[in-house]
């Protein structure tokens, strides 16, 4: 990747998620999946940006069990805002690397990041297979 197209693997949605569609919304798992986070976490996380009106949530329709999270008017601002420092920080803190070395290491810290998915995800499924 070069400087202007920065990405860090960090579990943050304003880093991680710049695929984000908000014209549809995405689903609650995809999200989950997309931050390495636990379903659950995110669930508890995402009521409380509903209760302060930055994501809608309703049904899928055609899974009822799934939620779409669409994000408000607020939300949207809130994430150009949340994405803008994100993007500043990475680019200070890469800042200290030597210009050459910065995209291998960010090759790097993306094979790291999936790894660690990789672990989690086997984890997981090895639980519900123990269950």
């Amino acid at each position: 990747m070069t400087a202007a197209g920065l990405y860090v693997h960090v579990p943050f949605c304003s880093s991680r998620c710049s695929y984000c569609d908000f014209a549809t919304g995405l689903f609650q798992r995809e999200l989950a999946e997309a931050i390495s986070s636990d379903p659950n976490t995110i669930a508890s996380l995402l009521e409380r940006m509903e209760a302060n009106g930055l994501i809608e949530r309703a049904k899928d329709r055609t899974d009822r069990r799934a939620r779409r999270i669409q994000p408000l008017q607020q939300g949207r601002k809130a994430y150009k805002t949340a994405r803008a420092i994100a993007l500043e920080l990475q680019t200070d803190i890469l800042a200290s690397l030597p210009e050459t070395d910065r995209e291998a290491f960010l090759k790097n810290l993306n094979s790291i990041a999936e790894a660690c998915n990789y672990a989690a995800e086997k984890s997981a499924t090895d639980r519900h297979a123990a269950e």
